[in-house]
């Protein structure tokens, strides 16, 4: 962005490997930090589900259900 806009206002950009570099590396960890809160999630997910199915299967036994009563 910075580029474009030296560019733009005096017609000569100095671009160089160390800003691509920069620019690439940043752009890199933006993505992994949002990918990262997003499989956080569905592992989050994951882990209820699979309480709330063991719980489920935990009760579906008539022997614990009688004991209740």
């Amino acid at each position: 962005v910075d580029y474009i806009k030296a560019f733009i206002s005096n017609g000569k950009g100095n671009l160089s490997f160390d800003t691509v570099m920069k620019a690439v590396l940043s752009l890199f960890f933006k993505e992994v930090k949002s990918v990262l809160a997003l499989v956080i999630s569905i592992v989050t997910i994951a882990i209820l589900c699979a309480l709330l199915k063991n719980l489920q299967d935990s009760f579906a036994d008539e022997s614990i259900s009688q004991v209740a009563f």
